[in-house]
């Protein structure tokens, strides 16, 4: 009876064991960035901002020496995989793009970059929101001190519109990493900055300062912040992103 008992007990404490390491599997998984260790965050931030770095670096090049104007610019591929990069079946399909693909960011004579592959650095409880699971290039924003946009730019016309590239939904312990001597706490932006209609196609419409708190971003041009703070706007709050000024206008 007492080895029965005994081997019950084990049993148990057997299963325990196998729920406790499950739900930390799966927590991993979420918001915090816990599977990555400190040197994988260290690591995986470098990386991000060293691909936004060359993308903004492409695109300036684009347009102070490669003869591509700042509404020429086109982020399109061949998304429909017709050999085609300039019709307007595919996605972010620019209509000012020249055709010869020199002003394509993705295209070989243009930029020639590759895609940045985003997987495990995500929020996966995000994988509704808007603008998931791929870098995002906005262009109805502008940040005060950046460009001609200077205090309350929002309240200028549409040549104050910087041309922002983001990393939507990162883990938060990623969004710390990539913020390390800039903010110790994470920002946050307390209105919408993800709109419906605002991915960058070749246009740019001015709809709203990014602004954040209490780290002020003013002249910054990265930074790691929060989602809207204000619980309604989009991306909500207690999600992250990281986002690079391409081109300051």
């Amino acid at each position: 009876m007492r080895n029965r008992s005994g081997n019950a007990l084990f049993l148990v404490l057997i299963a325990i064991g196998l729920f406790a390491a499950l739900s930390f599997a799966v927590s991993s998984s979420g918001g915090g960035g816990a599977s990555l260790d400190r040197e994988q965050l260290q690591l995986k931030a470098a990386e991000i901002r060293d691909y936004a770095s060359q993308m903004a670096n492409t695109v300036q090049q684009m347009v102070t020496t490669g003869g591509c104007l700042d509404t020429q610019i086109s982020f399109a591929q061949d998304s429909d995989g017709d050999g085609e990069w300039t019709d307007a079946d595919d996605d972010l399909n620019n209509p000012n793009a020249p055709a010869d693909g020199r002003c394509h960011v993705f295209h070989p004579n243009g930029g020639a970059m590759q895609n940045f592959d985003l997987t495990g650095l995500i929020d996966t409880s995000q994988s509704a929101g808007r603008f998931y699971g791929n870098i995002y290039i906005s262009s109805d924003l502008c940040i005060d001190e950046i460009g001609s946009g200077q205090v309350d730019c929002q309240n200028e016309n549409a040549r104050a519109v910087d041309l922002i590239l983001f990393f939507p939904y990162l883990h938060e312990n990623l969004c710390h990493a990539l913020n390390q001597g800039k903010a110790d706490a994470i920002p946050n932006e307390y209105n919408e900055f993800y709109y419906a209609i605002g991915a960058y196609t070749g246009s740019y419409v001015m709809r709203s300062r990014l602004a954040t708190n209490p780290t002020s971003n003013d002249g910054m041009s990265s930074l790691c912040l929060e989602g809207g703070a204000n619980g309604s706007a989009i991306p909500p709050p207690g999600t992250y992103h990281y986002y690079q000024v391409l081109l300051a206008r």
